[in-house]
């Protein structure tokens, strides 16, 4: 369950993935497959060629990453319990990586 939605500014901008499948800024973790390798990692991360897990439990290449520049509001989830959750079908953690380190 929601249990808060956090509004912030941010300054730099966010990443594009897919043409629009995800918009979201660098440090976020996305659910991926590399190399036969799964793990979360920070979206800034990723590269061509990674995969993404999805809601109907397969994995959609990533085949465009593009940096946005934007100043503006963003919107975190902060979550009962559960720290994943899908967006647009896609698995996404709402610990940003620097929380985690």
């Amino acid at each position: 369950n929601i249990k808060d939605i956090l509004i912030h500014d941010i300054y730099d901008g966010y990443y594009n993935i897919n043409n629009g499948l995800l918009n979201v800024t660098g440090e976020h973790m996305v659910f991926i497959n590399r190399n036969n390798i799964y793990k979360f990692i920070p979206v800034e991360d990723i590269i061509i060629g990674d995969k993404l897990f999805n809601y109907n439990e397969t994995f959609i290449p990533i085949m465009s990453k593009e940096f946005i520049p934007y100043s503006g509001k963003v919107y975190n989830l902060s979550l009962d319990t559960n720290h994943v959750y899908y967006v647009n079908d896609i698995l996404v953690h709402n610990t940003k990586a620097r929380d985690i380190i």
